[in-house]
């Protein structure tokens, strides 16, 4: 998250999700309803299997790189290892048009 620091004064919501909790799709349909934000602006970022209920519940699911086969296999993208700067030209692409 610290490559995202040039954007701190966006008006961008940016949620890290961990436990306790229902898993993190759950976490999504929490946040959609208390914020009224619609699925389909939602945009999920993971790596793992425990990823996959939050992208089922993300308009865009996206997988890193260096995401595992069944977290990549649902993903609607894919984009580059989480060692670099790819989520940061994310944002800058969906979001800073």
């Amino acid at each position: 998250m610290n490559l995202l620091a040039r954007h701190r004064e966006s008006s961008l919501l940016v949620v890290d999700l961990h436990p306790p909790c229902r898993g993190k799709g759950e976490a999504v349909r929490v946040l959609e309803e208390r914020y009224e934000i619609p699925a389909a602006r939602v945009v999920a970022v993971g790596d793992a299997a425990n990823d996959v209920d939050m992208f089922r519940e993300a308009g865009l699911a996206v997988a890193m790189g260096n995401a595992t086969a069944e977290a990549r296999a649902h993903a609607s993208r894919v984009i580059g290892h989480n060692h670099t700067d790819t989520i940061a030209d994310l944002v800058e692409e969906l979001f800073l048009v």
